[in-house]
Order: structure tokens, then sequence, then C-alpha cells
């Protein structure tokens, strides 16, 4: 289920979803992104934005959203300039 889209400052749209009660995926068209952190991603930057961290609240992606970003993890994808990244949400 869509929860939320915008767009990145360079017009491409960026794209939430549900998956189950806890858990979204951001995707979009993306040339080159990067992310990283000490344990696991605790940071990912599409190009263009979001910037998406753990400890970021929810709500800056989808409006009226409760909690906080607790998980990055990036999602396999075959398509060619884009990106997936998976959060989990407490």
């Amino acid at each position: 289920m869509i929860k939320s889209e915008f767009k990145s400052r360079y017009g491409d749209p960026r794209i939430v979803r549900q998956i189950s009660p806890n858990v979204y995926t951001v995707e979009g068209k993306s040339l080159f992104s990067r992310g990283g952190g000490d344990a696991g991603y605790q940071m990912f930057d599409f190009e263009g934005g979001p910037f998406i961290e753990t400890g970021m609240p929810l709500s800056l992606l989808i409006d009226g959203a409760k909690g906080s970003i607790s998980k990055i993890t990036p999602v396999p994808t075959t398509r060619d300039a884009y990106s997936v990244v998976e959060i989990e949400v407490q």
C-alpha cells in the first residue's frame, strides 16, 4: 500500500510503501546512492533525497505518521538507476 509519494529535488518520484505494520520501503530512480554506518546501515542517501537515518521521525516521510526509524536495509533490485531501502519503525 502506498503511504506517501513525493519528488526528489530533481523531480524524480519517491514512493513510500507500507509492507507490514512496522516495515516500509522507500524507492525511486537514483543514479547513485550511498549508505553505511558502524553496525549495519545507519543512513541512506538517495540522489536528490531523501536522506534517511536511524532515529529519524517517520513523519518526515509520511505526514502524521508515528514512530522513528530503527533499521535501514538496502533491497537488491535489477532495475538500472533505481534504489530501494526497507525501513523498520518503532
